[in-house]
């Protein structure tokens, strides 16, 4: 499996939830000169712009117009750590079934968290991403 990067709005809100892990690509937010782009950008190392090597950045709130692009495995995983929100795609002969559960005061109380719109989708990557903006939606700030 590829590791395919979340989408634009899922990003931004993701920024919004606090996301802060360590990535290689990130999207361009509206501000100021910059211009809002839906395409995730790679930023290369400034140690002379050697391309063999991979340079890890995390935005903290000092780039406001940059949101991170992590991969969807990445983002399920802090959502799991961070929230103990476990996103599940479950394949059956319609395509995948999303559930999204959170652990409540220990490992062995679950709870399902609700979940609007689709409930079913074609492909894993198209229901994982619906499962990671439904969980980030879910947290409260």
């Amino acid at each position: 499996m590829e590791n395919q990067l979340i989408n634009f709005e899922t990003a931004k809100l993701a920024k919004e939830k606090g996301f802060n892990e360590k990535c290689v690509s990130y999207y361009v937010l509206n501000y100021s000169t910059f211009k809002a782009t839906k395409e995730a950008k790679n930023f290369s190392t400034p140690l002379e712009n050697n391309k063999n090597i991979l340079q890890l950045q995390n935005l903290s709130v000092g780039q406001p117009h940059l949101a991170l692009a992590p991969t969807q495995s990445l983002l399920q995983k802090w959502l799991r750590d961070k929230y103990d929100i476990d996103i599940l795609c479950i394949p059956n002969i319609l395509g995948y079934e999303l559930r999204i559960t959170e652990r409540i005061d220990n490992p062995y109380r679950i709870q399902y968290v609700k979940i609007t719109g689709n409930n079913l989708f074609q492909h894993y990557e198209e229901c994982l991403e619906a499962g990671l903006f439904e969980s980030l939606n879910y947290i409260k700030l």
